[in-house]
């Protein structure tokens, strides 16, 4: 699997000019582009296939706010025929087709392979009148972009942009659910919304589709029938992870960096002492980051992906 198989009918060239990373895109892709990808990756022909070769934690999920973990697939799979929403995290730990598509996606994006995860969604559509809106998702917001791929079923996305918080790092739920104190540290606005605005933007997505969700916007989603859906999901990293590995592998080069902070918590003397060293240590970090070469210098330790041996890795 490449990019230009999940973003079809785009390109990967018309999708990074046009979407990525910033701006939510709906593509209505044809089923029978997936019969390759489910002959390379037999895991994903169904929720169960998936489900039975799953050795971790599965949460199970049901719109009216109930949430739950269960021990592994084979123990989700009764919920699964219940109706709940099933969840398996980092599903590429399990299937190694996964990872080989993460491996080719994420050198197509100039992305670090070891910031994507897939994450799989199924439910069965069946049971519909046991719960209100049966399948599918309430109000959230995600600090991962999600590329969300259905393999099978219908389902419908509303989105909508976030005020509230800028570059959140953790999900950020609707106003009556919201259980992160966290999140009101960065907020721009209080409170959170209880429902999607009334702006919100609406799409279909069917068998074969994908929806493109940025970070940290606002979505909900219903699935009508029987849903299978593998999110390609990156989580950072943020400039701040970038500056402050770079900078601990520069600095741990530097002998007086290697230096034990002695006196940090002490008070009187030994206090100063710290105080005065640390001082002398950023100051000569000032001026090293002042140069007009740090950026690249701190970023030489992030190797470009190849073009040629990722054109040579083998689309699933």
């Amino acid at each position: 699997m490449d990019l230009d198989m999940l973003v079809a009918p785009l390109t990967a060239d018309e999708f990074i000019r046009d979407h990525w990373p910033n701006v939510p895109g709906c593509f209505a892709g044809d089923p029978a582009r997936l019969a390759p990808l489910v002959e390379s990756i037999p895991e994903l022909a169904s929720a169960t296939s998936a489900l039975e070769v799953f050795g971790d934690r599965v949460s199970i999920i049901r719109p009216d706010g109930f949430f739950a973990n269960v021990a592994d697939g084979k123990s989700a799979l009764p919920f699964y025929n219940a109706e709940f929403t099933v969840l398996l995290r980092s599903a590429e730990r399990f299937i190694p087709g996964l990872q080989r598509a993460i491996d080719q996606i994420s050198g197509e994006l100039g992305m670090p392979g070891s910031v994507f995860h897939c994450d799989i969604f199924a439910s069965t559509g069946q049971n519909a009148s046991a719960y209100e809106d049966a399948s599918g998702l309430t109000m959230h917001s995600d600090a991962e972009v999600n590329l969300a791929l259905l393999l099978t079923g219908r389902k419908v996305w509303q989105w909508a942009a976030n005020e509230h918080v800028r570059n959140q790092t953790t999900t950020v739920l609707r106003g009556d659910q919201q259980v992160s104190k966290s999140h009101f540290r960065f907020a721009d606005k209080l409170p959170f919304p209880t429902a999607m605005p009334g702006d919100a933007m609406s799409a279909e997505v069917t068998s074969g589709g994908m929806m493109f969700m940025p970070r940290g916007w606002w979505h909900a989603t219903k699935a009508y029938g029987e849903c299978l859906q593998v999110n390609f999901a990156m989580i950072g990293p943020t400039w701040l992870s970038v500056l402050t590995e770079a900078l601990s592998d520069r600095l741990m080069e530097d002998v007086r960096w290697r230096e034990y902070a002695y006196g940090i918590t002490g008070t009187g003397g030994p206090r100063v002492s710290a105080e005065a060293e640390f001082g002398r240590l950023l100051g000569n970090l000032a001026s090293y980051l002042k140069q007009d070469t740090a950026a690249k210098e701190l970023l030489s330790g992030i190797a470009p992906h190849d073009a040629e041996d990722q054109a040579r890795s083998g689309k699933a």
